[in-house]
């Protein structure tokens, strides 16, 4: 019973944090800020960041699309300043300053800031002093490489739960059958999706053409420089010892497999950002290694289920009840530690609804866990053979349950504690519309001038709430100039002088429908 009280005590914290979550790694500051008018040129770009990032793009672009500093590639180890020297003769003019980054928990994060050296018109309309914007994945292959990625982590954790979970059961509570080559086979399956994973977080920073660039160097060496090859590295470890457990039957090695597996889990994603307090890893570490005991003894209780003897299956499930409720505590316990954490960080987002879907399916799984131990084992152990049925149904339903937390956190990775947008259709003539939710967009260009306006579902005009527009000039590498148009009556404006001669501009624009997510336009302008 106490542990349901404090299991009811975090879900309740799990819940109010549905509004609730922090951001990636951005730009904080830069020099010259987003917007300077500039006398003379400086003698260098300086852009700030809230934890340390490893630079993959930092250019230094004129309103012609010619890169007149920097470059891409790999640059330098992870740090929190990055500095661009500029050339002693940059003639006056409309600059922007192109970046893309990782970050520590290995989401790639792209942005621009803009500033006019000399007498050049300004330009209106910046809304934000420091501009930086997650990687939407409207490029390239980043939508297919993310949800590659969800599919691969979920295949990854699901083998690592029936693998290194199923073992620590076989060595420390009983094998219930000859299921050990079953959870030994699922080894080799995590180890080729934690592999893969690394490559595809390397993929997704480098926003490389999918499925094919896997396979190209530049992708791995990428890959290798982010937390998630550290991970990658610390996960086959557990798998090693893992297998060490299963051909020693070595309880010690089992444990020692939970605890690495915990840790690689622990060294990349979110757990993994810099600007966390020291004790946020350790906390998402004993989470997976508790959650990791809890979801592996399904598969072998449910051999059980299935086996013969009703006597021998309640005996099994007794055994591991001490293990269960400890794991449960620590779970919850840790769950609590980091929700709590991000909930002191403020901030909305859709991040805290997905934590309360997976609390509803741990609140699923605790349900079954408490009519097992209660109803079902009881009869299990007074001999009665027909309790195996329940016993079976209750095991495949903790699968599905279980199957779906995973599913959930396999999201929950790739989601923006700072809220995701939802995506609306997209559209790419030089006069641009769109619709979502309601709202009618029609997009115009005029050189460096960008022209809004917005009609509701019958044709009426319309002013929706938080308008901003994030530009991208793909000829000149530029991603994530993010502005706020101004408003004159029913038109919304943007002018950016370093627009003027690009032959391709693409514009997402951003209304707020809902305090927890974003309607997005995309549109596009020239070939």
């Amino acid at each position: 019973m106490t542990v349901r009280v404090f299991l009811a005590c975090a879900l309740l914290v799990l819940g109010l944090a549905a509004g609730r979550a922090h951001a990636h790694a951005g730009l904080t500051a830069s020099i010259p800020a987003d917007g300077a008018r500039l006398a003379a040129a400086p003698a260098a770009i300086e852009l700030r960041f809230n934890e340390p990032v490893t630079p993959l793009r930092l250019r230094l672009v004129d309103a012609h699309g010619r890169t007149v500093a920097g470059g891409d590639g790999l640059q330098g180890a992870p740090r929190e300043i990055l500095v661009l020297a500029v050339p002693r003769d940059l003639p006056d003019g409309a600059y922007v300053v192109a970046y893309r980054v990782i970050s520590a928990d290995t989401h790639p994060v792209s942005g621009a800031v803009a500033f006019v050296v000399g007498d050049v018109p300004a330009a209106p309309g910046h809304g934000h002093d420091h501009n930086h914007d997650h990687d939407h994945d409207h490029a390239h292959g980043g939508g297919d490489w993310q949800a590659a990625s969800v599919l691969v982590r979920l295949v990854r954790d699901a083998a690592l739960a029936v693998g290194i979970g199923g073992i620590f059961f076989l060595t420390w509570i009983g094998d219930p059958g000859r299921i050990a080559r079953a959870l030994v086979a699922c080894l080799p399956v995590a180890a080729v999706a934690t592999v893969l994973g690394a490559g595809i977080a390397g993929a997704r920073a480098l926003d490389a053409s999918f499925p094919g660039d896997i396979f190209a160097a530049e992708v791995w060496r990428v890959a290798v420089a982010t937390s998630a090859a550290d991970s990658a590295v610390m996960l086959v470890t557990a798998i090693g010892a893992a297998a060490v457990a299963v051909a020693t039957q070595g309880r010690l090695a089992a444990a020692a497999a939970l605890a690495f597996a915990g840790i690689g889990a622990a060294l990349t994603g979110h757990a993994a950002g810099a600007s966390n307090p020291a004790f946020l890893p350790a906390a998402f570490a004993v989470h997976v290694a508790a959650a990791l005991v809890w979801l592996g003894a399904f598969v072998p209780l449910l051999a059980a289920a299935q086996g013969p003897d009703a006597r021998t299956a309640g005996l099994l499930a007794r055994r591991f009840s001490p293990f269960g409720i400890a794991a449960l505590a620590v779970l919850v316990a840790a769950a609590t530690a980091i929700v709590a954490h991000r909930l002191a960080r403020g901030g909305l987002g859709e991040y805290g609804l997905w934590l309360s879907a997976k609390a509803g399916l741990l609140l699923a799984l605790v349900a079954v866990a408490s009519d097992n131990r209660d109803r079902v084992v009881p009869a299990l152990l007074a001999g009665k053979d027909a309790a195996r049925a329940g016993f079976a149904r209750n095991l495949r339903l903790d699968l599905a349950l279980g199957l779906g937390v995973l599913a959930v956190t396999a999201v929950l990775v790739h989601v923006d504690p700072g809220g995701g947008p939802v995506q609306a259709p997209a559209a790419a003539v030089s006069t641009a519309q769109g619709s979502a939710e309601g709202y009618v967009l029609t997009a115009t260009r005029r050189g460096a001038r960008i022209e809004m306006t917005f009609a509701g579902a019958r044709g009426e005009s319309a002013a929706p709430p938080g308008v901003e527009a994030v530009l991208s000039v793909p000829g000149a590498a530029i991603d994530g100039l993010r502005r706020v148009p101004v408003r004159d009556g029913a038109l919304y404006a943007i002018d950016e002088p370093v627009l003027a001669a690009a032959s391709r501009i693409e514009l997402r624009v951003e209304i707020l429908v809902d305090p927890f997510r974003k309607a997005v336009f995309e549109v596009a302008f020239g070939e």
